[in-house]
């Protein structure tokens, strides 16, 4: 059953608060313009329906049918970028609310699954292929401002590409396999992930924390590892072939094997001792 964060409860009653402003007769309200009121009744229903809409995706976030779950994913979506066309950036109690609980919906949902789940379920899949493209979604000008926490996520074969998830906490999170072609990750936390296999081409990884990541056979071609945090990060057999390394910390990381070929690098980016990389490019 999925746990629901107690701030929920401000959209399930937003109405509430409002109920004053309900015009009728008996009251003062009749002597209102009618322009007030009707901008007045508009927002009640506005409010009425996001209010009902996000308690039906509640419900059925929490139906034992997966293919339920994964609608319920999809209409938390819709229920995000309405408020955030309404509200904008600036207020974001109900939107980022959503996503939130999308995110929240995705580590329980990871935590119920054994250590050898072979393939990720679909609606932790989808809730998390949600999160990563809303920013593209909501039209603004510039990314939203907002820092998910995937510590934990199953995502093993899963097809997730040009996900934008800056500074996102995937600690110990399961990434074996996965296919996540030109993320967005730059200042991601991902230490401790595994991430054998899985195929970042061409991902933004700046400055991400993969503090003893399991990169074991993981195809990095074109990646930016530009002053990310390699620290004891597993990279036997990884293919590193045209990545930037420039300012990146390898310090007793595990390079056997490894595919070199064209990589970038600078004199602040530190090796594992006794390890002669190839010459720059």
């Amino acid at each position: 059953e999925l746990v629901v964060a107690p701030r929920v409860n401000h959209r399930l009653g937003v109405a509430m608060p409002r109920l004053h402003l309900l015009l009728d007769d008996e009251g003062g309200g009749a002597h209102r313009p009618a322009c007030e009121r009707s901008n007045t009744e508009q927002t009640l229903a506005r409010d009425r329906d996001l209010t009902e809409r996000f308690g039906r995706s509640v419900e059925q976030l929490g139906s034992n049918d997966v293919v339920i779950r994964v609608g319920g994913v999809f209409a938390m979506e819709r229920f995000a970028l309405d408020a955030f066309a309404i509200a904008g950036a600036g207020r974001d109690i109900d939107w980022r609310m959503a996503l939130d609980l999308l995110a929240a919906f995705a580590r329980e949902r990871s935590s119920a699954l054994g250590d050898e789940t072979p393939q990720a379920p679909a609606d932790v899949v989808e809730a998390v292929r949600v999160l990563g493209r809303f920013s593209s979604r909501t039209g603004a000008d510039e990314p939203v401002d907002i820092i998910y926490n995937l510590s934990g996520v199953c995502l093993v074969g899963a097809t997730i590409s040009n996900t934008y998830l800056h500074h996102a906490d995937l600690r110990g999170a399961d990434l074996t396999r996965a296919r996540l072609g030109h993320a967005h990750l730059a200042g991601a936390n991902l230490g401790r992930t595994k991430m054998s296999r899985s195929w970042l081409t061409g991902s933004n990884l700046v400055e991400a924390d993969l503090y003893k990541a399991d990169l074991r056979r993981a195809w990095l071609t074109g990646a930016d590892l530009s002053r990310a945090h390699l620290r004891e990060a597993d990279l036997t057999g990884a293919g590193l072939i045209n990545a930037d390394l420039s300012g990146s910390h390898l310090v007793d990381a595990t390079l056997s094997e490894a595919k070199l070929r064209d990589i970038k690098y600078t004199d602040d980016t530190t090796w594992p001792e006794g390890f002669q990389p190839p010459r720059s490019r």
